[in-house]
């Protein structure tokens, strides 16, 4: 059966029920009359609308009822000239459909509405270290991929972008073959192009990692079945039409599988608390150039697929949590501790897994800090809620452009990474014209940043001053700090923004150590020379270039006074008091 079959026989049933009071009272040709009238207006409403039979009393076309009933009797009573029985059609029909939606209010269902958001792990912020290698960190924002993603379509071969438009409502970031993009896919300008093609194009890539990486235009694609897309090659028409009549249907993204084929992946969803309480049943994968479809249960979503659970859900599982999982009459009356979703981001864990990270903040309009986050896998729905505290997007934002504004940059989209065991927002920085111009890393807690042209860069910045505020670092970053001894075989300096950083290499060690003018981890490493012997502290983070955290020239002997000594010997104890408290604060 064809979509507009489909709506076209929806129609009938309705105009057919919706007629019962005026048949009932005998009005006969009224009733014809209004059926084959109401029969053809619903025709249109319902194939233009697709709705979802999912809700009690199926959502929508029960409201249509509601409706039909009403103006059956309304013309009854017109017809007889006074108030007649058949007004009690639409008003019962009304207080049971309001009635099965009282069903579901949170003031009689918190407990299920708290629980929406499922079981979930807590732990301390610093105990899941989350990716810091550069290549695991997303610094292309989409205010960037959808940038260069247009620019990549005014350069393509056959000015294809006069037919099509870059989607950038469906851009999703996703893990392709071990790395991250942006997968942007390309839909019809209006009708008239729909009508004149075949089909579109296909899709734009662009690195989410690397903003110098040339995007790439996947224009050999035949995409028939797109959300832009008329008639029974629309999208979700074609789902609609297809089985998912009675299922809730949203979220529409384009993603890649492991074979470089495209796939269109929609949630499929039910409510589970009367008209509320959307959870999901799996997804539909739908093939862009054939309409063939699967359906994969929630349990059953395979790895390629980064996104099955919508940000919309998880936002409101934490927002009913928040509110509710104290009881309905905490929630307005005493008010104890509430709290609500703030910021939300996309991103990949240490483990590749996919995650929306949503911070939370209390219910106080007058506080803008971060109290926690949940991090809940986009693909199970799995949730763990960290205990952090720092500062909002807004705020960081506000503190990185008061710093590159004169430069006429401006930061975007913070992403909230854990970096050597410090709650940090990763910012890219982009100028007017939308170009990458740096990144900022900031220390959520208190609001240090740097900011450098690069992320290799700004990740040595980082780890230096966090190693000079002297507390700043997790208690366990500070203790896995590890000591070595070496002789000095190469050493080299560098003029970068005013700063001079000094590079040394030990012989027989497979790693470069690196330590800068403005942070200098001991007045002897500028005039260290090749052949010294040295010692060294560093946290060893896998990288082949390691900051230096503590320096001694043990070839260069200095004499100290007595004071100086105390001075030195009094910062060590003070940072390792610091670190210890912080440690013995984690719970255990």
């Amino acid at each position: 059966m064809t979509p507009s079959l489909t709506a076209l026989f929806m129609a009938i049933l309705c105009s057919i029920v919706g007629v019962v009071p005026l048949v009932l009272f005998r009005k006969t040709s009224a009733a014809v009359i209004m059926s084959v009238v109401t029969g053809i207006i619903l025709w249109g409403i319902f194939y233009a609308s697709t709705p979802s039979l999912a809700w009690p009393m199926f959502g929508g076309v029960g409201f249509v009822l509601i409706i039909l009933w009403t103006i059956s009797a309304f013309i009854n009573c017109m017809i007889e000239d006074k108030f007649t029985h058949a007004v009690w059609f639409p008003i019962v029909l009304a207080v049971v459909f309001m009635g099965r939606g009282c069903a579901g209010c949170n003031a009689f269902r918190a407990s299920e509405y708290a629980g929406l958001i499922g079981q979930f792990e807590e732990k301390e912020w610093t105990q899941d270290v989350q990716p810091a290698s550069p290549k695991h960190i997303r610094i292309v924002p989409f205010e960037l991929a959808g940038f260069l993603a247009d620019k990549q379509l005014s350069q393509a071969p056959g000015a294809i972008g006069s037919q099509f438009f870059v989607d950038k409502t469906r851009a999703v970031i996703q893990r392709i073959k071990g790395e991250f993009w942006w997968v942007i896919p390309l839909d019809y300008q209006g009708f008239t192009v729909w009508q004149s093609v075949e089909s579109a194009p296909g899709y734009i890539m662009v690195h989410a990692d690397d903003p110098h990486y040339p995007p790439v235009l996947k224009h050999q694609e035949k995409f028939v079945y797109t959300p832009n897309a008329y008639f029974d090659k629309n999208l979700e028409r074609h789902l609609w039409n297809n089985g998912y009549m009675f299922k809730g249907l949203t979220d529409y993204t384009l993603e890649i599988d492991d074979e470089d084929k495209p796939w269109w992946v929609v949630t499929v969803y039910e409510p589970t608390i009367a008209f509320w309480g959307k959870k999901i049943l799996g997804v539909v994968v739908v093939d862009p150039t054939t309409g063939m479809y699967a359906f994969h249960p929630a349990d059953k979503i395979p790895d390629w697929i980064d996104r099955a659970v919508p940000s919309a859900f998880i936002n409101n599982y934490i927002s009913e949590w928040g509110v509710l999982k104290s009881g309905w009459l905490n929630s307005w009356w005493e008010k104890k501790d509430l709290v609500e979703p703030e910021e939300q981001e996309f991103v990949y864990g240490s483990d590749n897994e996919p995650y929306w990270v949503t911070r939370i903040t209390s219910t106080s309009q007058a506080d803008e800090a971060v109290i926690g986050m949940f991090y809940t896998n986009s693909r199970t729905g799995k949730s763990t809620k960290y205990h952090a505290v720092g500062a909002t997007d807004r705020a960081i934002l506000q503190v990185v452009d008061s710093k590159v504004s004169f430069r006429k940059l401006h930061g975007v989209a913070p992403t909230i990474y854990n970096i050597y065991g410090v709650m940090t927002s990763v910012v890219p920085l982009l100028g007017s014209s939308h170009v990458f111009q740096g990144i900022a890393l900031v220390n959520v807690e208190n609001q240090q940043f740097v900011v450098a042209e690069n992320l290799t860069d700004a990740l040595r910045e980082y780890q230096r001053m966090l190693a000079g505020s002297g507390n700043q670092m997790a208690p366990e970053t500070i203790h896995s700090m590890v000591e070595i001894r070496g002789i000095v075989d190469r050493f080299a300096d560098e003029v970068r923004n005013s700063h001079t950083i000094y590079y040394l290499h030990l012989t027989d060690v497979p790693q470069l150590f690196t330590g800068g003018s403005d942070n200098l981890s001991s007045p002897k490493l500028p005039l260290t020379i090749v052949g010294d012997s040295v010692i060294m502290s560093y946290i060893p983070s896998g990288e082949d270039v390691v900051p230096i955290m503590k320096f001694d020239n043990t070839s260069l002997l200095l004499n100290t006074t007595l004071n100086q000594d105390t001075v030195r010997l009094k910062e060590e104890e003070f940072r390792d008091k610091n670190a210890s408290q912080e440690e013995s604060a984690q719970p255990r």
